[in-house]
């Protein structure tokens, strides 16, 4: 031993000096409640086809995105308790058919991620264009943050996460914002990321390696709330003529494309919807809210998940809607979306019943269901409005 590695044991000896390992989020010393107590899904009031968490609180739905072989959903989470809590985590959960999913230890926790950890999105770097990859994995980036965007990042797909720049914001904004969603624009080549500004709309930002970003502008409405989604449809399955589509979390929604600047300019000023139920960011008596549609989907696919407040049991409170494949149709009275459950439903069917054309009435004997009893069902009906008064 060299007189200075003797030196720097005795002080490493007399110091008592211990070398910790990085905090992980979600690490069973941290949380009681972590792993959650096991469950079969089968508590009154659990939902059969839609992920729900195993315990605690699940509101809005964070960066789903697709990853060799695997659907990766993550979603503002508190572990400790069935209600709403300020020190927000994200839940993590897995998927490789749309339809089962498992549930994954928590990816970004308060303390160890050092941001204001609120909803956001995702987006797997396949090229490597931000430099961060230091192993077989294509890293990982989730948008997060208040008043600002921060990013956390994975290099081992998923499993662990870290701040990029130890947190610093990558864009600051003074008035109050949220929610950034991330998209890759093909026409110029870039991306886009836009975030919910209060009192104003969404606003918009570009960038050419995901980590600088420059400010474009604001979409101004009075009706966007919370949560955007930004997302191109092919109009009438036609992948040479698509539109972009903006997006609250009440499901209101504007066509329209992306301009040269990188802002958003919508075909109409009034805008859709696509959520009739009751939508809103109260717990119950809400049914659907904050939905964000997977990124980088093979086949150019856009599904969609949202947050079903409503739905809660012993153990936990709320959970995902089931995906929904989204498409752009021309109707007489202009281009709408449409939302579709996903083909893959159709692995968990098993028996079918199948009725011809008849006339619904308040009359029991008009009603096909009469008489059957099932535990979990799938209806599939087409309508004829023609003359219909309901």
């Amino acid at each position: 031993m060299t007189r200075v590695a003797a030196f720097l044991a005795a002080v490493l000896a007399f110091t008592g000096l211990t070398v910790l390992p990085t905090a992980t989020a979600g690490s069973p010393s941290d949380y009681p409640e972590y792993p959650y107590a096991a469950t079969d899904y089968t508590e009154p009031f659990r939902g059969q086809f839609h992920f729900s968490p195993q315990n605690g609180f699940m509101n809005d739905i964070n960066a789903p995105l697709y990853y060799r072989g695997v659907y990766h959903l993550f979603f503002q989470h508190n572990p400790h308790g069935l209600g709403w809590d300020a020190a927000v985590h994200w839940g993590h959960a897995t998927s490789t058919d749309l339809v089962h999913w498992t549930q994954q230890p928590i990816s970004l926790e308060p303390g160890v991620q050092n941001a204001t950890l609120w909803s956001g999105s995702g987006w797997v770097d396949v090229n490597n264009v931000t430099g961060l990859k230091t192993g077989s994995d294509d890293p990982i980036l989730l948008f997060t943050n208040t008043d600002g965007v921060s990013i956390a990042y994975s290099t081992d797909g998923a499993k662990t996460f870290q701040m990029y720049n130890g947190g610093a914001k990558v864009i600051t904004d003074p008035v109050e914002s949220r929610d950034p969603k991330v998209q890759w624009d093909p026409q110029h080549n870039r991306w886009e990321l836009v975030t919910f500004r209060a009192g104003t709309g969404a606003a918009f930002y570009t960038s050419t390696n995901l980590l600088d970003w420059t400010y474009r502008g604001a979409y101004s409405a009075g009706w966007f709330v919370e949560c955007p989604d930004l997302y191109q449809l092919p109009i009438d399955g036609n992948t040479n003529n698509q539109k972009w589509v903006l997006q609250d979390a009440s499901g209101e929604y504007v066509i329209g494309s992306l301009d040269a600047n990188g802002l958003f300019v919508a075909d109409s000023t009034t805008q859709q919807r696509m959520e009739w139920g009751v939508s809103g960011a109260a717990f119950p008596p809400s049914t659907w809210y904050a939905s964000q549609t997977f990124n980088q989907l093979p086949n150019g696919r856009i599904v969609q998940l949202g947050w079903q407040p409503s739905n809660a049991g012993v153990t936990w409170t709320g959970n995902a809607s089931f995906p929904v494949e989204l498409g752009l149709k021309t109707y007489p009275e202009g281009l709408r979306i449409t939302r579709n459950p996903v083909s893959e439903i159709a692995g968990i069917r098993t028996s079918t019943q199948t009725w011809g054309t008849r006339t619904i009435t308040t009359a029991p004997a008009t009603d096909p269901f009469t008489g059957i009893s099932a535990d979990t069902y799938e209806i599939n009906a087409q309508f004829d409005l023609t003359g219909a008064t309901a």
